[in-house]
């Protein structure tokens, strides 16, 4: 696995989950350029650590979540970003911020998965 390139996907699912341009999460990290951001979408560059303790926050994600390889590693869930669509991601970081425990989170999001399935 490209770890660049995760990295980079994950950073970039989760801002469009939350419907910001390159632009809007600029402007919410001070520093930040939208050429560099775009870098680390693309996997062109890989986002140091200081620099994803910044980001995430505003993506509704932790350092953790955008550096690590596995992101099971980084939470006691076996589940992965991959398997969530945008709007599930935007609940998870939403559940994410209201504190609830992992496990919590994923009886969520599969009751949100099925309401969606009709």
């Amino acid at each position: 696995m490209d770890t660049k390139k995760e990295a980079g996907r994950r950073i970039k699912q989760a801002r469009e989950a939350r419907g910001y341009t390159l632009k809007a999460v600029c402007d919410q990290v001070p520093g930040l350029t939208v050429s560099r951001l775009s870098n680390w979408e693309t996997g062109l560059r890989m986002i140091g650590v200081d620099e994803a303790k910044k980001l995430a926050p505003v993506l509704g994600l932790s350092a953790a979540d955008i550096l690590t390889v596995e992101l099971g590693a980084t939470r006691q869930t076996t589940a992965s970003y991959a398997a969530y669509s945008p709007e599930e991601i935007h609940l998870i970081a939403f559940l994410r911020r209201r504190k609830l425990r992992p496990e919590r989170v994923e009886k969520v999001i599969e009751e949100f998965a099925h309401l969606l399935k009709g």
